[in-house]
């Protein structure tokens, strides 16, 4: 693991927001190294403790996506990612020419973006022509999360429908739409499996457009994108297209299959926590896979004390949960309801004691006590991952910074950003 040494906070900017980050920090992250006392060294570096048993991928800042080999930190001057392991379920995501026509025809356009081989398709008269996926079978009351990458073409629209089976030994059609001006349309059928949770974003060049499949019957589906027009000719470029099982999208997976979990943790040994610690977490969360999922842990293997900024419940909720040697878990800071994980959140946390606090976005919750701190154990720190495990929890870190010492709710407010 990398030691952190006792001097300094331990800092990672993965955006480079905080330009006095260097300044007496021990540790700093740019560009996918980490800067220790002025030297650089590789994520890849034994010092860093990361398992993952698979290739992954993440973007950089301009929208490139880039691969990483097994147990290499997946870091970009766009964030850090996190994830649990997750299966790519479709035939050719990233090369969806060779997909099978219906009513369209594609070609490829020689404007490849890294692993993304863009697929022009062209509507021959009819606003339903597509390509076509590979046939997947599924079960009744599953969600899958399915992930579009795209631009708009001359079409100025896409489509995406799916085949599903209607529970009469037929098939239903639904669909979702987007517009060039951003405009989504979700068309559903009463009583048969159909999307939700329509999203669009743009990444880099592309536009990525995201929906959740809820399956109402056992059989078979296979997904269609393709131009939303009804003029020949008329197209739209895609890039890739993802589904995969639960309904939070995560990180692209080139050649579909299986993207392995990441575990990712540091060394705060040498760090004194006696007195408490405090921090920010800068980024952003896609989604809960279920109510143990967390940003971030502190512990050991052992799992005697330790500290948890996790989601409960629905996910709608987060805590920051303390639980003893006896694992007996205490609730010291209140629980937030109904918070929102769409967009980037900054959350400040303080654990001490007598004293644990969270401070949300810019809100504060109140002060609790917390006498039963110990910090015998808290000498991991795991980002986006438990002491037992890898990844719960779809994370894109920004920014984490982490300070040794009693926390106080005015050492809280400073590290607020200035809206």
């Amino acid at each position: 693991m990398l030691s952190l040494g006792a001097s300094g906070p331990f800092w990672l900017d993965w955006q480079r927001r905080a330009t006095w980050a260097g300044a007496g920090s021990a540790l700093h992250c740019l560009d996918g190294n980490l800067s220790m006392n002025g030297l650089i060294v590789p994520f890849s570096e034994s010092r860093v403790d990361m398992v993952r048993s698979s290739d992954g991928w993440g973007f950089d800042a301009t929208g490139l996506l880039r691969q990483f080999d097994p147990d290499v930190v997946r870091a970009t001057d766009a964030g850090l990612y996190t994830e649990p392991s997750s299966e790519g379920l479709l035939t050719n995501p990233e090369d969806v020419h060779f997909w099978a026509d219906d009513g369209a025809a594609s070609s490829r356009t020689g404007e490849d973006i890294g692993y993304f081989k863009i697929a022009s398709v062209s509507s021959d008269g009819a606003d339903w022509h597509r390509k076509r996926s590979n046939v997947i079978n599924v079960l009744a009351d599953e969600s899958y999360s399915l992930s579009v990458y795209f631009r708009f073409g001359s079409s100025n629209a896409i489509q995406v429908m799916a085949r599903v089976p209607d529970g009469a030994g037929g098939y239903a059609f639904p669909a979702i739409q987007a517009a060039s001006n951003e405009v989504l349309t979700n068309v559903t059928i009463d009583g048969k499996s159909s999307f939700s949770n329509l999203k669009l974003a743009q990444i880099g060049s592309l536009y990525q457009l995201t929906a959740t499949l809820e399956i109402l019957h056992d059989g078979e589906i296979h997904i269609g994108p393709g131009p939303y027009s009804a003029t020949a000719g008329e197209y739209v470029d895609i890039a890739g297209v993802q589904l995969e099982a639960g309904s939070v999208t995560t990180s692209f997976i080139v050649g579909g299959g299986l993207r392995s979990h990441d575990t990712l943790s540091f060394d705060l040994s040498a760090v004194d926590l006696t007195g408490g610690f405090y921090g920010v977490w800068r980024g952003a969360v896609a989604g809960w896979n279920n109510d143990w999922d967390r940003i971030l842990e502190f512990g050991s293997a052992s799992g005697h004390d330790y500290v948890m900024l996790r989601a409960n419940g629905s996910g709608t909720q987060l805590r920051l949960s303390y639980y003893d040697v006896s694992e007996v878990e205490k609730e010291p800071a209140p629980v937030t309801e109904a918070f929102s994980w769409s967009g980037p959140h900054e959350i400040i946390f303080g654990v001490g004691p007598n004293f644990t606090q969270l401070i949300i976005d810019g809100v504060a919750t109140s002060v609790a006590d917390l006498s039963d701190y110990s910090s015998v154990d808290l000498t991991t720190l795991f980002l986006g991952a438990s002491h037992t495990g890898g990844s719960r929890g779809t994370l894109r870190t920004d920014e984490l910074k982490l300070m040794p010492g009693l926390p106080t709710t005015a050492l809280l407010m400073g590290e607020v950003t200035a809206s």
